[in-house]
């Protein structure tokens, strides 16, 4: 029987999105600080954050947020609502959940390393 998903990911956009944050030093950094400070948290409450976090950098998000109205580019692209939908529609087929665990794996075995460390 043929293995589920991509990659060893849940699906194509869940490995899309990992690569990247993977191979981005600075985003992989930021990625295990939010894992970090939702150690403690809640599954669902980890998966949220995480999709909270990569949406913050979409386009028309950070223009919203960092540029005033007369600035703003993104929505003076041709079809720019068409690249909005397949975007919005990529992200919504991540496993955000898979995502943060992943993150979560990590800062787990920074602990381990660290309790080995202390002995």
């Amino acid at each position: 029987m043929p293995e589920k998903g991509y990659q060893g990911w849940e699906n194509y956009e869940t490995w899309s999105v990992a690569l990247i944050i993977n191979n981005e030093q600075g985003a992989y950094e930021e990625a295990l600080q939010l894992a970090r400070r939702l150690r403690h948290k809640e599954d669902y409450e980890r998966a949220d954050a995480f999709k909270e976090w990569v949406e913050q950098y979409l386009p028309w998000e950070a223009e919203e947020e960092f540029m005033p109205r007369n600035e703003r580019c993104w929505d003076k692209y041709p079809l720019h609502h068409l690249w909005q939908q397949l975007l919005n529609s990529a992200l919504g087929h991540v496993d955000w959940q898979e995502i943060a665990d992943s993150y979560h794996d990590d800062i787990k075995d920074e602990d381990e390393d660290e309790d080995e460390e202390e002995e």
